[in-house]
């Protein structure tokens, strides 16, 4: 019987996250036949909540599975990442990335490659993957292994999306720099202090 589950989703209907919660750790103690189900449900509303050691555990679970692990790998990044903890990320995940082609992994393992510091590495992963994340943190393992000209056109097929990427402009600014291409340089570092005198005059409003 799976009345707690349901009692769950008809509490999130009425946007009774907290009742919701008692009845998915309920259906967890009451051994629900689909926990990976309950655990989808509960790292949202625990993530929600911040509770973080709690999210992290349903997280893990949701790993642990085939069927649910890529959806978990975001999460589980951004966590390890906020409690500086990314080399515990690297090893959870250094063994599904050798045998798995998941783009979403790749982009997860270059990421935290690259903030760790391993930038030649990280290029490696990065390399060839579609998501505008990945290509400019690609850019960004480029400038750092000094190679500019490969980052210059990187960040020149981002410059359309460069309002999502803070610092956008000043990276591509360091990387024309190097490339004595100091007009081009001029420009970008305009458009970075621009940016940045915007942010400040909104946070002043």
């Amino acid at each position: 019987m799976r009345s707690d589950y349901f009692l769950a989703k008809i509490s999130l209907q009425e946007k009774d996250v907290n009742e919701a919660r008692l009845h998915l750790e309920d259906a967890l103690l009451h051994a629900d036949p689909k926990p990976l189900q309950i655990h989808s449900l509960l790292a949202t509303i625990y993530l929600k909540r911040n509770n973080i050691e709690l999210a992290k555990k349903s997280l893990l679970k949701l790993y642990t599975n085939p069927s649910t692990k890529i959806s978990a790998i975001k999460s589980l990044y951004e966590i390890y990442s906020s409690e500086n903890r990314l080399e515990n990320f690297m090893t959870l995940i250094e063994e599904e990335v050798k045998r798995n082609d998941s783009p979403i992994l790749k982009k997860y393992y270059g990421l935290g490659l690259y903030n760790t510091r391993q930038f030649s590495k990280s290029c490696d992963y990065l390399e060839n993957l579609e998501d505008l994340e990945a290509k400019f943190y690609y850019g960004l393992g480029l400038n750092q292994t000094n190679c500019f000209e490969l980052a210059a056109q990187n960040f020149k097929s981002l410059e359309t999306h460069s309002h999502k990427f803070e610092g956008f402009h000043y990276h591509y600014g360091i990387t024309l720099v190097e490339l004595n291409r100091f007009q081009s340089a001029n420009k970008q570092f305009r458009y970075s202090i621009e940016l940045n005198e915007q942010v400040w005059s909104s946070r002043c409003e």
